[in-house]
């Protein structure tokens, strides 16, 4: 079902509500990080924080883990999932070390996803309505 035609009370509805409000913040966030310069995200708050970079960094390593835990959780009985280290993760991946505008394209390529996901959807929908 295609947003306005679910019930928003819905499982359904509950999930494209959270879906919409996804696009919106990364929307809203893309743009704010993309007017930011490269020399102000290495300005580190405090010794012990973690760089702008790092946090979005920390953000798809995050979101890689998440997406394993999901395809575990299909197969895995009883639900076990390796832990996240997300300091070793962080400074592994150096992003620190990064350049900003290349991290803040990564750490938004859920855009593209979505758009790949649409793509892929209507061939589905396409295809149950032939059956």
């Amino acid at each position: 079902m295609r947003k306005g035609l679910v019930d928003p009370t819905s499982a359904e509805g509950s999930l494209v509500s959270v879906a919409d409000e996804l696009v919106a913040v990364v929307d809203e966030a893309a743009e704010r990080l993309k007017r930011t310069s490269a020399s102000v995200a290495r300005l580190r708050p405090a010794p012990d924080a973690w760089l702008p970079g790092e946090i979005i960094g920390h953000l798809i390593d995050s979101a890689v883990n998440k997406h394993q835990r999901f395809v575990r959780a299909q197969v895995r009985n009883p639900l076990t999932f390796p832990g996240y280290a997300q300091e070793h993760w962080v400074r592994s991946q150096d992003y620190q070390s990064s350049d900003w505008t290349e991290l803040v394209t990564l750490g938004f390529l859920v855009e593209d996803y979505l758009e790949h996901l649409r793509h892929h959807l209507s061939q589905v929908d396409a295809q149950l309505v032939r059956s």
